[in-house]
């Protein structure tokens, strides 16, 4: 992965969502690989333990977020600021698939979809506009994997 895009003076990712399988994780291994600090935040942070052994406390911090809850997503973004003053990528991951017909899908399952792919996303992109939006260098970036 080609990250040179991004080498702005300070940087520091923030993998917000999402790390713990596919896209989400091999992009926090690749970011950590270039020796740039990851915020990894993933619904069960025990997923990424070995990442945890591999890469400092100071290169990587590990929360658990479950984006359906703007409550955890705050606490996310005050706790990389309590340890890295800054973040410079947002990169929005998480989600799910659903496959079925529509009429098939109860209501609980569809407003859970939609409370993580869409509100989450949502609840994610505002608060990156609240945190970084007077910072003259950052990047959002929503991206799936299914």
């Amino acid at each position: 992965m080609n990250t040179s895009a991004y080498n702005f003076p300070g940087s520091l990712w923030s993998s917000v969502t999402g790390c713990s399988s596919g896209l989400g994780l091999n992009l926090t291994q690749a970011v950590l690989a270039k020796g740039e600090r990851v915020i990894a935040t993933l619904r069960k942070p025990e997923a990424i333990a070995h990442l945890a052994e591999k890469y400092s406390k100071e290169q990587l911090l590990i929360l658990s977020l479950d984006v359906r809850f703007p409550d955890q997503i705050d606490s996310a973004f005050d706790a990389t600021r309590d340890k890295f003053g800054r973040l410079g990528v947002v990169v929005n991951n998480a989600g799910y698939g659903l496959l079925g017909e529509v009429e098939g899908t109860d209501d609980a399952t569809a407003r859970n979809l939609f409370d993580v792919i869409f509100w989450g996303a949502v609840t994610i992109s505002r608060k990156v506009d609240a945190y970084l939006g007077s910072i003259l260098y950052h990047h959002l970036t929503l991206i799936t994997s299914q």
